[in-house]
C-alpha cells in the first residue's frame, strides 16, 4: 500500500544519507551530499535503468571471474548486433518533437 511505500522511501533515503562518511560530508558539503543522494535515489526509480545496471554489473562480474571464457568478445558481438541504439534514437526524436509541440502550445496560452 501507499503508506508502506512512503515508509520504505524514507528509510531508504535515511540509510543512504547515513552511509556517507562524515569526512565526505565535510569535504563536499552536507547540502551537496543530500542533493546528490536525492538524485541517485530518483535514478533508482526507473525499472529499465535498474535492469541495465544489473546487466552491466553481471557482464563485468562474468568477465572478471572467467577471463579465459572470452566473455568480453561475446558481449561485444552481442552489443554490435543490437538494434537498441536505433530504437533509442527514434524514441528521443519522438520525445523532442513532443517537447517542442508542448512548448509551442504553452506559448500560445
Amino acid at each position: 500500500d501507499e503508506l508502506t511505500k512512503m515508509r520504505t522511501r524514507v528509510l531508504c533515503k535515511a540509510k543512504m544519507l547515513g552511509s556517507v562518511p562524515d569526512e565526505v560530508r565535510t569535504l563536499i558539503g552536507t547540502d551537496a551530499v543530500r542533493k546528490g543522494l536525492a538524485r541517485v535515489f530518483q535514478m533508482f526509480q526507473y525499472k529499465a535503468l535498474n535492469k541495465r545496471i544489473l546487466y552491466v554489473v553481471l557482464e563485468g562480474v562474468l568477465v572478471t571471474l572467467f577471463p579465459d571464457n572470452k566473455f568480453q568478445q561475446l558481449f561485444r558481438k552481442l552489443h554490435s548486433r543490437s538494434t537498441r541504439p536505433e530504437k533509442i534514437q527514434e524514441q528521443q526524436k519522438t520525445t523532442n518533437q513532443q517537447d517542442t509541440q508542448q512548448k509551442k502550445w504553452n506559448v500560445k496560452r
